[in-house]
């Protein structure tokens, strides 16, 4: 179970790392 909830948070560690740039951009483009 520990080893579950390791791998869901490395996937989720990566998925935000991958996401943080493209939601700045989008925000700056649309001036949010």
């Amino acid at each position: 179970m520990a080893s579950l909830i390791a791998i869901g948070l490395g996937v989720a560690l990566v998925v935000a790392a991958i996401a943080t740039p493209y939601r700045d951009s989008w925000y700056a483009r649309w001036g949010g």
